[in-house]
């Protein structure tokens, strides 16, 4: 700040963005695992807080040495030694409410307390009806008979609904005889305990365990009672004085009704459900859709009963769980157990999601599926609920091709990108190990913190995760568009054409559209969001309630568009009612977006278009809305456009470019993510003129960004044109000041000048590229020593020699060590820039291997203004590079490249020394996945 004037916003607001306070700070999953210690607890949180890590959830895992009792006055102790640790840091701590998971069973406690607190469920007893009538099957003890009914089966997992006979007990339905033709078959519907269990924290105690601990009733609130009194008022003696200043939260994590490995068939349910299900729409007569195919009404059915169990669960178990949280001064964080669940997360004042076994994935599916919603689930429900902020826990066992420490720092980046461009605005990655002895390892691998090959840089990575999570905090995204969700359903189709045209939107619950919008001129408000137009999918879905509240936002002038499922008008509504995912969707047409505005329908043309437009399945079940639409996916982009619903508009057009633009602090960021696999290359128009930033969260830089057209109208927004350059891999944020006029490119001065944006999809332009070939001298590193080799040429051969001891852990599971400790290693072929494991010995290594050699510049080629470029090639994994004996900088994945070292070189021989660590998943796994420097290296003078 200038002492002798006030600090502007720009000023104000790049000053916390480039040292985010630590409230911004990842909160890691750190798995207590094995015997711990109050030293060793102490020196992890301190290793952790060197690393920007201000913050941490204590997760009882898999390995806790049984020498500690779960939440004994032992366990509470070492809980007692983290926090005020923590607290003497001002760090902050994440309590976590279960050993080890599905939350709500405190470890089996609860059932041991009182055995009828166990985990329920509804079974289903088929037995065909013959003519010698029907005998009741015996109940266990502990069982209850629900109801009885017989139906006509009108094919294998199919009946006739209409057929539908309940009996009031079991003497009725003895003498019962069906009157006509067909095959009868009687259900027993039971009541019974489920069997289900949890993962233990000691060993015996995981799936298919015998010491797994029994899972709890969670639609019993006398069983959440139990567990509140077990689990929170035990952290809450030990830890009073800590709770709502270094304690913020307690996590509870995807609950199961029914429990893990509960017995097969069952359907969630408790003690008198038949009766609370019924307001919900749900009648008895019904309990045969949830087994087997009902016409028509299947689906309506089993929404229903799939509504009353959220409610129930909502009631019974998150509820309590967070009134408990706030009576006491702190927040209810987690997630439940789908993807999608937007309305369980009503209860949590810190909504949370995860991702974990690579439901989505970079190259794969990120856009398609219930889980692609997960982002979204957790920041919508945050922003309409006015919540600050939203969590992910992330990267559990998202390791790849069944190798369990297969997890790369690209993918990490990946996943963290994909987030934060949701609205996500806190990480927890999963996890940081207290141990990895033994069968630790292998437990949802892979430790992504201090037993990382990136922990030594683990910095650049907590830092950058508090950029993000700063700018995606007190701002309000200007989305214009809402889908229209249920509280269990998030639409993915219509969000992909939005997604890859870089239209935001967020997703509006159906409960909130009725409770808490505010219809005026043409917007749906609510919170700090304003909505012109809400996009319904499959709107027979809907409850009256909400029609009529979509009516009432047409009535103002806001548009309501239906999607028209192109499938049904093919087959009956019935066959459409019984799919259980929707068509593949058309590709989004980018043509419709370069366009001119007249090809687009304008916005009269989107009026009285409803009813007499909806397909057979939609007829009726809106009614007569103004100003509705009826579209195929595929057309949503241009009828959007048709309202300049956007913030950017990209060109070229890129489907793999996501966008999205907050307001804070008076200015607007746009933050672009590149998802795909290529570099991208354009322009972008914003929709606000201005001054504007070029802002860099992973480079911790910012400067002017000169505009190509101050008030162009090229693209239709009328705002000014960026140039972008996006890597793999990169994000990259335009920070727009509307009260001060823009710079042109090119006429940007003074520090933090912008360099010129290359063109990506070409070579820049260059005078000569220097290759470096041969003269490469190969050393590997073990505990601080090495293997030595040198290769003169790239004709020759690299013979590598041993002077050292291999270190323990890669020792260990190498298996490529000799009796005597040695181990003779060569590398095959003309060049020594292959995998390392194709050298003999080195197939299963994990560690690091140092390259150096040599490079010439003339005097010409060092001097002046020119810019120096250094490209590895292809490197697995991490590459960290000196340049005459100064640090240069690590890279972490594709393009390692550095884009200037002009400043680190001289005229005449330059030394280059690359030092490159490989996956750990060669010697956990005993796999063989590419390691080393492979090239090629190039020094580039432009």
């Amino acid at each position: 700040m200038m002492a002798d004037r006030d600090e502007t916003v720009l000023e104000r607001e790049k000053r916390q963005f480039l040292k985010p306070d630590d409230e911004f700070s990842p909160m890691p999953f750190w798995f207590w695992n094995d015997a711990l210690n109050d030293a060793e607890i102490v020196r992890q949180i301190r290793d952790f807080y060197s690393k920007g890590v201000a913050g941490f959830v204590i997760h009882p895992r898999l390995g806790l040495s049984e020498s500690i009792p779960y939440l004994s006055e032992i366990y509470l102790g070492l809980v007692e030694t983290a926090v005020v640790e923590a607290d003497r840091l001002d760090m902050k701590v994440i309590l976590y409410d279960e050993a080890m998971y599905p939350s709500g069973s405190a470890m089996g406690m609860v059932v041991r307390d009182d055995p009828a607190h166990a985990s329920r469920g509804l079974r289903m007893i088929e037995q065909p009806l013959g003519t010698t009538g029907w005998q009741a099957v015996p109940l266990a003890e502990g069982e209850t008979l629900v109801s009885v009914q017989a139906v006509r089966k009108t094919a294998a997992g199919s009946v006739d609904p209409d057929s539908a006979i309940v009996f009031e007990d079991e003497r009725a339905a003895q003498v019962f005889r069906p009157q006509g033709g067909g095959e009868w078959t009687m259900l027993q519907f039971v009541e019974t305990y489920s069997g289900g269990k949890i993962r233990g924290v000691y060993w015996g105690q995981d799936d298919g365990e015998p010491g797994a601990p029994a899972a709890a009733d969670l639609l019993n609130p006398q069983a959440t009672a139990s567990f509140i009194r077990l689990t929170h008022e035990a952290y809450y003696a030990k830890l009073k004085r800590y709770f709502g200043n270094t304690v913020i939260a307690m996590f509870t994590d995807e609950p199961n009704i029914l429990g893990r490995s509960h017995r097969s068939g069952l359907k969630p349910w408790t003690s008198g459900f038949l009766d609370y299900a019924g307001p919900f729409g749900f009648k008895e007569e019904q309990l045969p859709a949830l087994w087997f195919e009902a016409g028509s009404g299947t689906e309506r059915a089993r929404a229903a009963y799939g509504k009353a169990v959220n409610a129930r669960l909502a009631e019974s178990f998150y509820r309590p769980l967070s009134v408990w949280c706030d009576e006491h001064g702190i927040q209810l964080t987690g997630h439940p157990g789908h993807s999608d669940e937007i309305g369980l997360l009503e209860a949590f004042q810190l909504p949370g999601q995860d991702i974990v076994w690579r439901y989505i994935e970079p190259g794969g599916q990120s856009l398609t599926g219930a889980h692609s919603t997960l982002g979204k689930c957790s920041s919508d429900a945050a922003r309409h609920r006015r919540r600050r902020r939203n969590l992910n826990e992330c990267f559990g066992a998202c390791f790849k091709d069944d190798i369990g420490w297969n997890f790369t720092a690209d993918e990490m980046k990946w996943y963290m990108d994909w987030l934060f461009v949701r609205g996500v605005n806190l990480l927890a990655p999963h996890a940081f190990y207290y141990s990895i002895a033994e069968e630790r390892k292998h437990e949802r691998p892979p430790d992504v913190g201090p037993n990382s090959i990136l922990w030594p840089h683990y910095a650049l990575f907590s830092t950058y995760m508090r950029r993000m999570s700063w700018l995606m905090t007190d701002s309000v995204n200007e989305a214009k568009v809402a889908i229209l969700c249920e509280e269990d359903r998030l639409p993915w189709e219509p969000a992909v054409p939005l997604y890859e045209n870089q239209i935001e939107f967020n997703y509006l619950e159906e409960q909130l559209l009725v409770s808490s919008c505010e219809f005026r001129g043409g917007q749906a408000l609510i919170a700090e969001q304003s909505y012109a137009v809400i996009i319904v999918d499959r709107p027979e879905r809907y409850l009256e309630d909400t029609r009529e509240r979509l009516r009432a936002f047409a009535q103002t002038g806001g548009i309501v568009v239906t999607i028209r499922d192109e499938a049904a008008d093919e087959r009956s509504v019935a066959d459409s009612l019984r799919q259980d995912a929707s068509p593949s969707l058309p590709d989004a047409d980018p043509s419709r977006l370069d366009s001119s505005e007249s090809s687009a329908p304008d916005g009269d043309a989107l009026r009285g278009a409803a009813e007499s437009s909806l397909p057979d399945t939609g007829r009726g079940r809106i009614g007569e809305l103004d100003n509705a639409a009826v579209v195929s996916v595929s057309e949503l982009p241009a009828i959007l456009d048709a309202r300049r619903l956007r913030s950017v508009k990209l060109h070229p057009v890129s489907p793999d470019i996501r966008v999205s633009t907050v307001r804070r602090g008076g200015l607007t960021f746009y933050l672009f993510v590149n998802e795909g696999e290529a570099a991208y290359a354009g322009t972008a128009q914003l929709d606000t003129n201005g001054f504007v930033e070029r802002w860099d969260a992973w480079e911790g830089t910012t400067g002017v960004q000169g505009v190509l057209e101050p008030g162009g109208a090229a693209l239709g927004l009328g705002g000014v044109c960026v140039p972008v350059a996006l890597e793999r891999r990169a994000s990259v944020i335009y920070c727009a000041d509307a009260t001060r006029p823009p710079v042109r490119l090119g006429e940007e001065a003074g520090p933090g000048r912008p360099e010129a944006v290359p063109d990506l999809e070409q070579a820049p332009m260059q005078e000569r590229t220097i290759r470096i070939d041969g003269g490469w001298d190969i050393r590997v590193e073990l505990e601080g020593r090495g293997l030595e080799a040198s290769a003169a040429s790239a004709q020759g051969a690299a013979t590598l020699q041993q002077v050292g001891a291999r270190p323990e852990a890669a020792a260990s599971e190498a298996g490529s060590v000799g009796s005597g400790g040695e181990v003779s290693i060569s590398a095959p072929g003309s060049s020594p820039l292959v995998s390392w494991t194709e050298w003999s010995g080195m197939e299963h290594f994990s560690g690091a291997v140092v390259y150096e050699s040599e490079f010439r510049l003339e005097p010409e080629d060092a001097g002046g203004n020119r810019v120096i470029r250094l490209d590895l090639g292809d490197v697995h994994e991490m590459a960290e590079v000196d340049v005459n004996g100064t640090f240069a900088g690590v890279r972490f994945w594709k393009p390692y490249r550095y884009a200037d070292i002009s400043g680190l070189v001289r005229p005449g021989v330059n030394t280059l020394r690359i030092r490159v660590t490989n996956s750990l998943a060669n010697a956990y796994n005993r796999a063989s996945l590419p390691s080393g420097l492979l090239g090629p290296v190039t020094v580039s003078f432009g």
